[in-house]
């Protein structure tokens, strides 16, 4: 019974170019031990599965580094641009309101800008003191009478990493026109 299955199994498996490598004319070294290419695939497998999984980790380390970086990068430029755009409208409402009521009391404008009100005291708008608040109001009485209101000085805070620390933002400057036009 056992000679029956051999001649049925090789009956089978028999094909004229099984076995034979078509490139050299000849049987592929393979052909003869069909276990051990099966056996050398699993072992490369199982080596590249093994060596692959702690660089997965460094990877992944990695981009998370950079990630953070750049999401802490965005937030801060979204911070200064947040309290730059602050300090504008503030600027903006403190000339529209000295232009109302007095050009010429340049006190009460600095407080509107440091407190949005004319008699402020306290902690100023981001930290900001009358030493970072200039208002002019050159050519009184002329066609060119104008009220500027310009901020300076005033600091903000960076978090991302390397350049982490205290800045002097850009300089602020607001002009509203209160001349006589002919």
């Amino acid at each position: 019974m056992d000679s029956n299955i051999k001649n049925i199994r090789q009956q089978r498996g028999a094909s004229p170019l099984r076995g034979m490598n078509p490139l050299s004319g000849g049987e592929s070294p393979r052909a003869s031990n069909p276990l051990r290419s099966v056996k050398s695939l699993r072992s490369a497998k199982s080596l590249r599965e093994t060596s692959s999984g702690g660089s997965v980790i460094v990877e992944t380390a990695l981009i998370f580094l950079v990630f953070a970086c750049l999401l802490l990068g965005a937030f801060d430029f979204g911070q200064f641009l947040f309290v730059h755009q602050a300090l504008v409208e503030r600027a903006r409402y403190a000339a529209r309101w000295g232009a109302i009521n007095d050009p010429t009391n340049a006190t009460s404008i600095t407080n509107m800008v440091l407190y949005n009100s004319p008699t402020g005291s306290g902690t100023g708008y981001f930290n900001l003191t009358s030493a970072n608040v200039f208002v002019t109001d050159p050519g009184v009485g002329t066609d060119n009478y104008i009220l500027n209101v310009q901020l300076s000085g005033y600091k903000y805070t960076r978090v991302s990493p390397y350049i982490a620390g205290s800045y002097t933002g850009p300089q602020i400057n607001v002009s509203v026109p209160l001349g006589i036009f002919n």
